[in-house]
């Protein structure tokens, strides 16, 4: 019984990713653990490996846990912005050990950055109740 509420909570997650990269316009958003393991993806881009992307998005959130550890909070909202001329990529924390990677083909045209963050932030909820209801 455990296993299928496992599953069901995972196939929720996938279907946030899904209505997240559909709001946003986003080639693909991956949710990803500090381990660096892709959990779940919806989308998908020519020529970038995941997994790799993954890793490096991962070191990123290095600094900012140190200093959630540091102002003794319990959780925050860290949401990483990388502008480059052929991708654009947001990242965001949802809890100390998960976090969601969105990349936009900038070729498919502009993105903006206030509606990318306010959705990623409703997504990022969304996927903690999720994901700490299914740890339970």
């Amino acid at each position: 019984m455990q296993k299928d509420k496992v599953a069901a909570d995972l196939e929720r997650a996938i279907q946030r990713l899904q209505d997240l990269r559909f709001e946003v316009g986003a080639q693909v958003v991956w949710l990803a653990d500090r381990t660096g393991q892709v959990l779940a993806e919806a989308g998908m881009i020519e020529r970038v490996v995941p997994a790799e992307m993954v890793e490096v998005v991962n070191h990123s959130f290095d600094s900012s846990l140190q200093l959630v550890q540091q102002l003794r909070e319990d959780r925050s909202f860290n949401l990483v912005y990388h502008e480059g001329t052929r991708f654009d990529i947001y990242s965001s924390n949802i809890d100390a050990g998960r976090f969601v990677v969105l990349v936009f083909d900038r070729r498919q045209g502009p993105n903006r950055i206030g509606v990318v963050w306010l959705y990623t932030k409703r997504a990022v909820q969304d996927l903690y109740q999720v994901l700490t209801h299914a740890a339970e």
